[in-house]
Formats: C-alpha cells, structure tokens, sequence
C-alpha cells in the first residue's frame, strides 16, 4: 500500500505519484511507461498512456495540460470513464487513456500533472 500523506519528502513524493499512476518502479528508470505521442492518418494528435489502477483506489486527480507557448496552460482533468475527447479502455491492471488534442497551432507541449 501506499502512504499519500505530505511529509519532507517533497518533490519526491509528486514525481512518486505520477510513477504510481503510470505503474512504474520508483526503483527503477521505466521509459517504457511515458505517455505516448502519436499523429493518426487522419491528422488527428493523440497522447496515450497506461493508468494503474492504484492510482484511483487513493483517489488521485490526474489532469492533462497543454500550452503552444509554455506560459498559458490549458488544463483537463482526467475522468475515470471515457468522455469527451478523452477515451478510457479498461484492461487487467490498467485502463488505456487516449487524449485526441484539439486544434491548435503548432508547437504543442504538454504535461501530465497528479494530484492527492
């Protein structure tokens, strides 16, 4: 189990938050968990990951942002079910997020932000 109360740990703890929620090890480099970003044939720009399921069992809000220049942010939260431009697939340990981006100008950056 995990403990999700504040202490000194400080940013150790947030960047331990958002390896729970991707299912990696905390003692081990996983670059395997990152979000993925994809362009489909269509045109359309989607990001994918893998959300643990321990993540919702503590009650963890996960928020998508995006920027096209890295001072105003955009911010989405994640549901626990598919809605809007946002797809939830449950599988075995995980649901598979998939987030179609809206049109926007290019560059895009993005981040995954979690919350206790």
């Amino acid at each position: 189990r995990f403990n999700l109360t504040f202490s000194s740990f400080g940013v150790y703890l947030i960047v331990g938050l958002i390896e729970m929620v991707l299912g990696g090890d905390p003692l081990r480099s996983s670059p395997s968990i990152l979000p993925k970003f994809e362009v489909l044939s269509d045109g359309r720009k989607t990001i994918t990951y893998n959300r643990h399921f321990v993540s919702g069992e503590h009650g963890l809000d996960q928020f998508f942002e995006y920027s096209i220049d890295l001072k105003n942010w955009s911010s989405v939260i994640i549901p626990p079910s598919s809605q809007g431009n946002i797809r939830v697939v449950p599988q075995q340990n995980s649901d598979l997020v998939e987030i179609t981006l809206p049109e926007l100008a290019e560059p895009i950056f993005w981040r995954l932000r979690v919350m206790p």
